[in-house]
């Protein structure tokens, strides 16, 4: 039976995004960060539509969302998740800036709000609540062997966190496949494309079902394949830029070593040739110092042959 890749990004918002699979995101939140939402609301729901642009006229398929790839509320938290498959320049810079636009969009939003105390004042940073992002990645975010890591707002002197609402960052550097945690092995097994276990939670079995070709609408095959094409032909691209700029940094390195000889040479050159120049200047004086005697002996009367 074919199966898509659990890192295709179709499949990924289909399967953390869609309404319907909130238990799954329920499951992320548990074996990542302990926690066990009740009410969940998938902020930016999976639409194949969303996954068409207008160019020229013409309807046709977008590989790339600006969005986040899943956005949801808790009844007491928010909660986003990215995927990022291949290293990406500054993408530590662009998790926080996801995770904090997420804190501060909240602020002053009256639906979470405290109700106006004594006095009628409303307090605004009420609505502010805890941020939790995971990330999962496809790449060594660090050179160590841990693969699960969260950053949060803390007191670094006493080691006390930032209360009371938080932002915790975290990663999950799922091709690395030793010291897991006993929660994070069947998403392990789940993300890299591994046979899960038996006793793998139902929610991560739920998630699986998403792989086979045959539970996805035609429409969403088509998008799938697509999303796998684009990124074969990235990846090409990759290589040919890699090994092209290698081959334009040899031909740049021969240039510049050969200007460098060159200059390197005029002055080799000049400096031998001063060297040189002062040697002959040296046995030209002695020599004319030598004749200017010869003559002065032969005028004092001295023989030819004694001279």
């Amino acid at each position: 039976m074919k199966k898509a890749s659990p890192t295709n990004d179709i499949i990924f918002r289909k399967t953390f995004a869609s309404k319907g699979n909130e238990d799954i995101l329920a499951g992320l939140a548990k074996d990542f960060f302990l926690l066990e939402p009740k009410s969940i609301t998938i902020n930016n729901p999976f639409s194949t539509e969303k996954r068409y642009e207008t160019v020229d006229g013409k309807k046709q398929i977008k590989m790339r969302e600006t969005i986040k790839d899943v956005s949801a509320s808790f009844e007491f938290a928010d909660f986003i998740c990215e995927l990022q498959v291949r290293e990406s320049p500054n993408y530590n810079a662009r998790a926080a800036y996801y995770a904090l636009s997420a804190y501060t969009a909240n602020y002053g939003l009256e639906e979470r709000m405290d109700k106006p105390g004594v006095g009628g004042k409303i307090n605004r940073y009420s609505s502010l609540r805890n941020i939790y992002a995971l990330n999962f990645l496809g790449y060594n975010y660090c050179e160590d062997k841990i693969t699960f890591r969260v950053y949060q707002l803390y007191d670094a002197e006493h080691n006390k966190p930032h209360e009371p609402e938080n932002v915790y960052i975290s990663y999950f550097e799922y091709t690395k496949l030793e010291n897991l945690l006993n929660r994070h092995k069947h998403w392990s097994d789940y993300i890299n494309g591994r046979p899960l276990s038996p006793k793998a939670p139902s929610y991560i079995k739920k998630a699986e079902k998403f792989l086979d070709y045959i539970n996805l609408s035609e429409e969403e095959r088509l998008l799938v394949d697509a999303a796998e094409k684009w990124r074969a032909e990235y990846d090409a691209d990759m290589v040919d830029t890699y090994y092209k700029g290698i081959e334009e940094g040899k031909e740049e390195g021969i240039k510049l070593g050969v200007l460098k000889g060159k200059e390197e040479g005029v002055k080799i050159g000049v400096l031998k040739g001063k060297e040189e120049g002062v040697r002959i200047g040296k046995e030209e004086g002695e020599k004319r110092k030598a004749i200017k005697t010869a003559l002065k002996l032969l005028e004092f009367g001295d023989s030819i042959e004694k001279v």
